[in-house]
């Protein structure tokens, strides 16, 4: 188990603040999640076209 001090908390709960709200700035980002999070991962594609 890791222990964090006061800032070290900050520092990640500000980042992952920052992430979620730029994901929500992305048009259409949040349909698409709540879309993914409803998807069983058995439907999940193994292969990704990047």
């Amino acid at each position: 188990m890791t222990i964090l001090n006061v800032t070290e908390a900050r520092s990640k709960l500000y980042s992952l603040i920052d992430e979620t709200l730029y994901l929500l700035s992305v048009p259409n980002m949040r349909e698409s999640i709540q879309i993914g999070l409803k998807e069983s991962l058995e439907s999940c594609s193994k292969n990704l076209d990047w």
